[in-house]
């Protein structure tokens, strides 16, 4: 087991029990709305452990696959590269530091600021998981065809032993995850 959480009040919300298992792919659905990106942040510092939880019990590390960006000043004068992004970010294990680069048109030198937002993600992805076998992610700004791709890549690595949780907004993986909780209001 990779965690196991009782269940989870932040502000008004409950998240009911559930657990993480080595090649899970977990959805916990957060509803859309302004709650969403605080619910995210929050759930995030204690699914990796930064923040203590009574409710929560973490066997192995979890790393959440952040969103990749850079300041513009930086975009005009150093630009990031890919391989810049993953010696930073990255721990040098082959196994998933460089399938980045299986991808069409990005190789090392690639600036970050070009790629797409599935691609930045993806980069993230990687990146995190040559740290850890066990992700946290969301597929915020992209479009159904971009999530599906992020989605098959997360299928992929979970097919490997991996786990995975998807923190989403939209109910549309419902049938993919092999558990898929629902946020409840307390009030």
């Amino acid at each position: 087991m990779i965690l196991k959480s009782t269940g989870i009040i932040i502000g008004n919300y409950f998240i009911p029990p559930f657990e993480v298992r080595e090649g899970e792919l977990v959805v916990l659905y957060l509803y859309g709305g302004a709650h969403y990106h605080h619910l995210k942040t929050e759930l995030v510092k204690i699914l990796t452990g930064k923040r203590h939880h009574s409710g929560v019990k973490i066997s192995s590390r979890c790393t959440f696959a952040e969103h990749v960006a850079e300041p513009a000043i930086r975009r005009w004068f150093f630009p990031v590269t890919v391989g810049g992004y993953m010696k930073r970010h990255a721990a040098l294990s082959p196994q998933y530091s460089s399938l980045i680069y299986q991808c069409e048109g990005i190789t090392p030198k690639t600036r970050v600021h070009d790629l797409s937002i599935t691609e930045r993600k993806i980069l993230s992805i990687y990146a995190a998981l040559s740290r850890t076998n066990n992700i946290i992610f969301d597929l915020d700004g992209q479009c159904p065809m971009s999530a599906e791709e992020t989605m098959q890549i997360v299928r992929e690595i979970i097919s490997f032993g991996s786990s995975a949780i998807l923190l989403d907004w939209a109910d549309d993986l419902k049938e993919e995850a092999t558990t898929f909780i629902t946020l409840e209001c307390l009030s």
